[in-house]
């Protein structure tokens, strides 16, 4: 069976050992595991998990509702030009769970767009009820290499972002669960070399399975729905994604 890549969790947020969480992905053929940062702090334990095992690949990032002082952006700087992050992320708007005030994410947003373009490093992108704004912000920044995360909006969206960026697209176990059409007609029509699967651990729990949290050890089974989605085999859609996460994160 084709190996697969976890390209986004929050170890660092789960409840089991990291410890178990490698050894369960590892049983379950998935060999790298994309650690995602939302602060300074979590891309420290990103940081420090990834020199533990090196199936972990650390990020370093401020979620829209971690932005706001300069200071984090500074540390930020400092931390890329002594340690090995392998993108920018988590980053983004959130216009439905985040209280901070547009203005400042957007300004915070843009700053570590630049950053990821003056370092090289990918971006990864959350989006919440933002669509607009992400691709006006985007289009300032046409030379960006990004994925947007837990994709859930539109293939409209998806293909003007083809022909902004260099856009990649990730997907949750959301897309097991009924009423996902639009997402599921995206699936079908995103080009296959720009499409990744991710948990989101430990949150999104993919429908058939019935435990209390997410871990990366779950991410066949949404490779698997995207496959029978796009009528594919589903070694083939493992194989594929694995590849695009490999090139994407540069591991």
């Amino acid at each position: 069976m084709s190996f697969l890549v976890d390209t986004h969790a929050h170890l660092m947020m789960c409840k089991r050992p990291v410890k178990e969480l490698v050894q369960n992905a590892l049983d379950h053929h998935v060999n790298h595991i994309v650690n995602v940062a939302v602060n300074i702090e979590t891309a420290k334990q990103s940081l420090a998990q990834s020199k533990e095992y090196d199936m972990i690949v650390p990020t370093i990032g401020l979620y829209p509702s971690e932005v706001g002082r300069d200071s984090d952006v500074t540390s930020m700087v400092d931390l890329l030009k002594s340690e090995n992050f392998k993108a920018i992320g988590e980053i983004g708007l959130d216009y439905v769970r985040c209280e901070v005030p547009k203005p400042i994410q957007h300004a915070f947003f843009e700053r570590q767009l630049e950053i990821a373009i003056e370092t090289g490093l990918p971006a990864i992108i959350h989006n919440r009820g933002a669509d607009e704004d992400v691709l006006m912000i985007l289009k300032r920044f046409p030379k960006v290499t990004c994925v947007v995360h837990c994709f859930s909006s539109n293939y409209a969206f998806a293909d003007t972002l083809l022909s902004t960026v260099k856009a990649y697209f990730s997907f949750t176990g959301m897309i097991t669960y009924s009423g996902k059409e639009d997402v599921h007609e995206a699936i079908s029509k995103i080009p296959l070399d720009r499409i990744m699967v991710e948990t989101d651990s430990p949150y999104l729990l993919p429908k058939s399975i019935s435990v209390q949290e997410n871990q990366p050890a779950f991410v066949g089974s949404i490779a698997d729905t995207i496959a029978d989605i796009r009528s594919m085999d589903r070694e083939s859609l493992r194989t594929q994604t694995s590849q695009n996460a490999i090139q994407f994160f540069n591991i």
